[in-house]
This record gives structure tokens, C-alpha cells and sequence, in this order.
């Protein structure tokens, strides 16, 4: 799968295209500090080098809620062995460019082209990683107690040690990686300030979780779910939605509020609304939105209303208001 050219520039320019260091932590022609950097930012690990060919390393990141996401480029041959160890990170390594190989416990010589990612939790296994002087990678960093605490929340379980201990490639398809990072790292250039903490980077850490956890489990066949919820849980999350419309809050906190699995509530909001909980909940914050519209006409602009429940792009805001009352927002306020 080719990537895009949204990726291509992910971290390294800004919203209008042009060169940006505002997420550059360091460019090194230093080995010594390039092998410190990246067990800084990464995990704690060995770089077998070629002293004959200074790197020309540069290294991009920032903060999505609980997750890293970093750019890299080490500009030489290079082989990273990571042993398994009790730091309890994970890695997430897409590449962009290049041709690299990797084996872990379960994974022998994956090799790893362009537009594929491969998965491992390096507290549960080990990591042999043999990188092309070309490489450019985006990757993902996280903590596996984070993952095993939405993976309970998610699915009513725990996940088991052997599920941990496998690694895996995400190939192009359904399955890959590379539409969400763009996604995100879209969000990261246009709104930095809502990465770390803010609502959008609150739910953007669910959707990665999400998405590695569902490939996890799939590579792993640990199919297990839990119990279907009643018909009270759905009545639970509503009233809690209602209660905190504004705060747009997560899959995690809603089915948390209603005492079931976010895998349980999501089957249980299908079969008696016949939509998903997040789905369910836009559609509240529209009508919401409408509401205040009606009240308004026209004292306040649409932009600051809808900002207010938590729609902070005018134009995909627009799109959602007239799909749901075939009218634009801008009418609503003079009926």
C-alpha cells in the first residue's frame, strides 16, 4: 500500500504545506546521542552500527492523549535490538519509506514495506529490528498497562499474557493503520493545543486503542466477549449523554457509567436503536445545537454554537447538520 502524501509530510509541515519544525525534537549526525534519543522516546534498546556512516537522524513527536506518535529517520543501516523488559511499552512502526525486517518471540523475518505497520509489546517480547539506511517511519508509542485497562473497559475481560506476547503486521486493507494516522496527524498540525489532554485527543487515544486491540485480539484469536447487557444499561448511557452532552465524552466513559464493556453497550445499542453509542450521541449534540439555534436566531454565529457541543470544524459540522435536517445550519436561526 503506497502511502499518502499527507503522511509522506506528516510532522514536518504545517496545515499550508510549507516546512515546519514544530514537532522536531532533534536532528543528530551523533550516534551516541542519536542511541539516547531513541531510547528516550521509544524503549530502552542497542543499535548495532556502521561507525564508517555517520547517521543524519531526525526525530519528530508529539503527545496524542496516552499515545507518542513520532516520526523517524536514522539516515544509515542500522540494526535495533530491544530485549524484553519490564518497561511495559509498546510499539506501533509504520513505514513510509524504506524496507525493514523484523522478529520478535512469534515473528520471524516479518519484513515490513512501505504503507504496512508491525505491533509489539515489548514487555511481553523481544524486538530484532533490521532497518534500510532509506527508512522514514511514523510510529505509535504506548503503554501496555494503558491498552490492558481499555482492553478491559472494552471488552469485559482481561487479556491474556499470550495475547501480549504476539506480535503483528497490519497489512494494507480493512486492517491497516495508515487512514488513521493521517487522521491524526492532520489533528496534530491544525489543533496541537487539543492533543494531549483536550477532547479531541481524548477520544483520538480511544480510536487507536481500539483499532490495535480488535487487530490484536483478531491475530491472536482470542475471540472471547462478554455478556450481552440489558436494556437498562442503554437507558444508563442515555441519561449519562444527556447529562454531559458538552463534554462529548468517550466510548469508556459512557459504558462506564453504564456498568458494561464498551463492546457490550455498542452490541446492546444496535440491536435497540439500531445505531452505535457515538453515533447516538452526535446525534444528540445536533439536535442540541438545533435547539439552541431556535433560541438564538441569530445572536450568536453557528460557528461559536456548535463549538459549544463540541463541533469545532465549521465545514464537516455542516455537512453532519444538513445530512440530519436537510437544511443549513445558517437557516435553522431564521425560521
Amino acid at each position: 500500500m503506497e502511502t499518502s502524501r499527507l503522511l509522506n509530510t506528516a510532522l514536518i509541515t504545517d496545515s499550508l504545506g510549507n516546512p515546519s519544525q514544530q514537532f522536531l525534537l532533534k536532528h543528530s549526525t551523533d550516534w551516541d546521542e542519536v542511541e539516547a534519543l531513541t531510547r528516550t522516546l521509544y524503549t530502552p534498546c542497542r543499535l548495532d552500527i556502521d561507525t564508517r556512516s555517520p547517521p543524519s537522524t531526525s526525530m519528530y513527536a508529539t503527545e496524542v492523549g496516552n499515545f507518542v506518535i513520532g516520526r523517524l529517520q536514522y539516515g544509515a543501516q542500522i540494526k535495533a535490538l530491544v530485549d524484553q523488559s519490564n518497561e511495559g511499552t509498546g510499539l506501533a512502526l509504520t513505514l513510509l519509506k524504506g524496507s525493514n525486517n523484523y522478529s520478535s518471540n512469534f515473528s520471524k523475518n516479518v519484513e515490513l514495506v512501505s504503507g504496512e505497520t508491525f505491533v509489539i509489546d515489548t514487555s511481553s517480547a523481544f524486538l530484532d529490528a533490521e532497518i534500510s539506511h532509506d527508512t522514514q517511519s511514523l510510529n505509535l508509542v504506548f503503554s501496555r498497562q494503558h491498552l490492558a485497562r481499555l482492553h478491559q473497559v472494552l471488552y469485559g475481560i482481561e487479556a491474556t499474557a499470550s495475547m501480549w506476547s504476539r506480535s503483528y503486521k497490519l497489512e494494507s486493507g480493512p486492517r491497516s493503520l495508515i487512514p488513521l494516522l493521517e487522521y491524526i496527524t492532520q489533528c496534530c498540525v491544525n489543533r496541537p493545543e487539543e492533543m494531549k489532554s483536550g477532547i479531541l485527543g481524548r477520544h483520538l487515544d480511544e480510536m487507536i486503542a481500539i483499532h490495535l486491540l480488535e487487530s490484536w485480539r483478531e491475530s491472536s484469536g482470542f475471540n472471547q466477549t462478554s455478556s450481552n447487557p440489558c436494556v437498562h444499561s442503554v437507558k444508563l448511557a442515555e441519561e449519562y449523554m444527556r447529562a454531559h452532552l458538552k463534554d462529548v465524552p468517550t466510548r469508556e466513559a459512557i459504558a462506564k457509567a453504564a456498568n458494561v464493556s464498551v463492546r457490550a453497550l455498542t452490541d446492546s445499542f444496535q440491536k435497540a436503536k439500531g445505531t452505535s453509542p457515538m453515533a447516538y450521541l452526535r446525534q444528540l449534540r445536533l439536535e442540541a445545537v438545533r435547539q439552541e439555534l431556535l433560541l438564538v436566531r441569530g445572536a450568536r454565529t453557528v460557528t461559536e454554537v456548535a463549538a459549544d457541543w463540541g463541533f469545532n470544524h465549521p465545514g464537516n459540522f455542516s455537512c453532519l447538520y444538513f445530512k440530519y435536517f436537510g437544511e443549513k445550519p445558517s437557516s435553522t436561526g431564521s425560521h
